[in-house]
């Protein structure tokens, strides 16, 4: 009898990790990441491409935004490579979860500098989602949209604690 629990048990856990890895494995991680404690922005949008930017502030309401570099991305293993168009050469972000990302060696990022998602995208380039970061903690109204365009829910959090979720109004 103890013999065949072990066994029961060894299965329901190889299920339970190859549901988790199945999922890891689909993670969709286009969307608009910013580092907090920089001017460094990263766009990564269908099909698999990159744009690296810089923004300077030119007063308070007036921005200036310089594109440092785009390519193609793609994940491997635990990482999101990305090949510059130019010249070819490679950088690298750790991947934390879909929504955090660790830079390796990317341009005027120090290597661990954290980058937050600001905004992410459904596979056909619509919102999913976006909110701001105080702490690397998600604050205030995060707002959700559907995958054909039309606003879902809000979702308020509090030191990136969900405290409630307000339907939107109906038109």
């Amino acid at each position: 009898m103890i013999r065949n629990t072990s066994v029961l048990f060894f299965f329901l856990f190889a299920s339970v990790l190859n549901c988790g890895s199945k999922s890891k494995r689909n993670q969709n991680f286009y969307g608009w990441y910013y580092a907090p404690k920089s001017d460094i922005s990263i766009d990564l949008l269908p099909p698999n491409i990159y744009k690296l930017k810089e923004t300077k502030a030119m007063d308070f309401d007036n921005f200036i935004e310089y594109e440092l570099s785009t390519g193609t991305f793609q994940k491997v293993n635990n990482e999101l490579r990305l090949k510059e168009s130019k010249t070819e050469k490679y950088m690298s972000l750790i991947i934390s979860n879909d929504e955090i990302l660790v830079a390796k060696n990317v341009k005027k990022l120090k290597p661990k500098d954290t980058l937050v998602v600001g905004m992410k995208y459904y596979n056909n380039g619509n919102k999913k989602f976006q909110g701001k970061w105080e702490n690397y903690r998600k604050e205030y109204s995060w707002q959700y949209w559907d995958e054909n365009g039309n606003e879902k829910y809000y979702i308020n959090f509090k030191n990136g604690i969900p405290i409630d979720t307000v339907k939107p109004r109906k038109k």
